[in-house]
């Protein structure tokens, strides 16, 4: 009893013969095809590293301006805590 899935003699290989080119319907499996898609391939990662990178650069940006503007928000509240209206100094009504 032989089961069809399985070569009957040693050495021989299921599937069709070697050289067979009667399943290529599509050129899928080319050379050319195998390589435009290794070329599409590194394209894309090459992009997604810009990609990543480039929001590195943005988020880095976002920061700095966040603490300049933080720089600057504690720089006017300390002068208004000690200047009033006129120039006068009001730290002598808080102590």
């Amino acid at each position: 009893m032989t089961d069809s899935n399985f070569p009957e003699k040693p050495g021989r290989r299921a599937g069709a013969p070697k050289g067979n080119r009667n399943a290529f319907k599509h050129g899928r499996y080319t050379a050319a095809e195998c390589a435009q898609r290794r070329r599409y391939t590194a394209l894309k990662r090459r992009a997604n590293a810009l990609i990543e990178e480039v929001e590195v650069l943005i988020c880095a940006r976002r920061q700095a301006a966040r603490e300049a503007a933080e720089a600057a928000a504690n720089a006017m509240q300390a002068q208004t805590e000690t200047q009033g209206e006129g120039g006068q100094n009001l730290w002598r009504y808080y102590t």
